[in-house]
């Protein structure tokens, strides 16, 4: 069963290159992690994973969906989309289980995400300066960028709601490893906000103000970046 837990726990390192790829892979890996965490929780009679109040919270929401939708005109369709929406919850707990039971997860994890992100940024780049990313891809649209995503404008939306959890992954390196990476926060800050500027999202770059703004004002390390 442990050989499983590791398993598992190296498909969630690669969820930000997954979520890249499209919404199939990364939503295989929730959904068959969420079953996984399930079946182990079931053969070693072991639900403590499970109770906490954020589950019991989404659960009573689950329920309440679940009904709803039911009696709804499209019940088939309906059902199918709210019945399998418990593994969110489920993936959640899994998540909260690694933590507390592998003590190397989050700076694993911290350095995937760290990973990814730099490769999507700079990919950016390169589209916006040569017309085209590493791999050739080219933007459909000449004033946007599209990075990996091809024909889909989302490169902005992945960078701007990944951003938060970049700049916390870089704080947690810089307590456990070493405190110069902090400094990496503010190349972080300013590479994220030009490239997210320049691919015309609105809504992404208004998400990035707001997590700037709370990021430096919150974070006592970060008082230099205040000025």
């Amino acid at each position: 069963m442990q050989k499983s837990i590791n398993y598992f726990t190296y498909l969630i390192y690669i969820l930000p290159a997954a979520i890249v790829s499209g919404p199939f892979l990364s939503d295989a890996i929730v959904s068959i992690s969420a079953i996984f965490f399930l079946f182990y929780c079931i053969k070693n009679k072991d639900f403590t994973g499970l109770d906490n109040i954020f589950f019991k919270i989404f659960f009573v929401f689950w329920i309440y969906i679940v009904i709803s939708s039911i009696f709804s005109i499209e019940t088939f369709s309906s059902l199918k989309t709210t019945i399998p929406y418990i593994r969110f919850a489920l993936f959640t707990c899994f998540i909260m289980f690694l933590i507390k039971n592998n003590k190397n997860f989050v700076n694993n994890f911290s350095i995937f995400l760290i990973i990814f992100f730099t490769i999507v940024l700079l990919d950016s780049y390169v589209q916006y300066f040569f017309g085209s990313n590493i791999l050739g891809i080219k933007s459909p649209h000449q004033s946007r960028l599209s990075s990996f995503f091809g024909e889909e404008m989302i490169v902005g939306s992945f960078l701007s709601r990944l951003f938060s959890l970049v700049l916390f992954s870089i704080l947690i390196l810089s307590k456990n490893y070493n405190k110069n990476i902090q400094y990496l926060s503010a190349i972080f800050l300013i590479l994220t906000d030009v490239i997210i500027f320049l691919t015309g999202e609105r809504t992404s770059f208004g998400i990035l103000l707001i997590i700037n703004v709370g990021f430096i004002l919150l974070i006592n390390k970060m008082k230099i970046l205040r000025i």
